[in-house]
């Protein structure tokens, strides 16, 4: 019979947006002003809070860090799960 107080490892794992913003043929990509990758290029997106859908997280993302509002639904197009990092 299983021991009940013995425990197993769980293997956690974080969910990301990003936003792919296109309008005619030209794309939204930002500038990084500080930080370990200032200088740097990227899409807008961030971590899904808890309780959030992924689009609702690339909605809010893409509200804070560029200060723009999507004009119509966004849709996922792709989903990956990359195991976070322990500590300890």
């Amino acid at each position: 019979m299983p021991d009940a107080n013995e425990t197993h490892p769980v293997t956690l794992f974080t969910l990301s947006s990003a936003v792919f913003a296109q309008r005619s043929d030209e794309i939204l990509i930002l500038k990084r002003t500080g930080g370990e990758a200032a200088g740097g290029w990227y899409l807008p997106g961030g971590n899904v809070d808890q309780g959030e859908t992924v689009e609702e997280s690339a909605s809010r993302e893409l509200l804070e860090e560029a200060g723009l509002t999507p004009a119509g639904p966004l849709t996922c197009v792709a989903h990956w799960a990359l195991p976070c990092a322990r500590s300890g």
